[in-house]
């Protein structure tokens, strides 16, 4: 009788004893949402969460719902990245044509190792990358980056009007044909 139960208390504490000497980061991932995938809706906390987003200079605090409705293209990049900074000014000539329809968002995750100063003398050095563009610029970001995981820089994450995850991408599909393709295709003119 004393082994039955000494089993059973066994088997109930073992997962609990296993939590315990899971590390810390382990559990962590455990509680962090899971990635979005392509064709995947976008909850109202995307749209509302706070991010730090760099405006005249200064760190301010915004959402992204100016931006819900539009087309909207999320730029992964680093100051350090070559690539990353090669493609910005394609990218933001693309924001100024088609400001009413796109909207993009370049994302500094802190994983670039990037900071707030960093980023800000950075755009200082190069205020024609800004100026006259509506683009959002996102510093110090954790949430998109465990929501959009990559491994590499530039990562681009195109999103539709109607909120779903349309592609991940690389800079080669930055154009305007592939934003024609994606509007055309969300006004029902083009079949999927």
């Amino acid at each position: 009788m004393k082994k039955t139960t000494k089993n059973i208390v066994m088997a109930l504490l073992c997962p609990f004893v296993m939590l315990l000497a899971m590390p810390a980061s382990a559990q962590e991932q455990s509680t962090a949402p899971p990635p979005l995938l392509i064709g995947e809706q976008l909850k109202e906390t995307f749209w509302s969460f706070k991010h730090n987003v760099l405006l005249d200079g200064n760190i301010v605090k915004m959402d992204l719902k100016r931006a819900k409705g539009k087309l909207i293209i999320l730029d992964f990049w680093a100051s350090w990245c070559g690539m990353c900074i090669t493609h910005m000014p394609e990218l933001i000539a693309l924001q100024k044509k088609y400001t009413k329809d796109l909207q993009v968002v370049l994302v500094n995750c802190t994983n670039t190792r990037d900071t707030d100063d960093k980023i800000k003398a950075f755009f200082a050095t190069r205020p024609e990358l800004l100026r006259d563009a509506d683009v959002i610029t996102i510093t110090g970001d954790t949430l998109l980056n465990t929501l959009l995981p990559h491994r590499f820089l530039p990562h681009y994450v195109w999103i539709n009007e109607k909120g779903k995850i349309a592609a991940f991408t690389d800079a080669d599909y930055i154009s305007d044909a592939q934003i024609e393709l994606l509007l055309k295709a969300n006004e029902g003119t083009v079949q999927p």
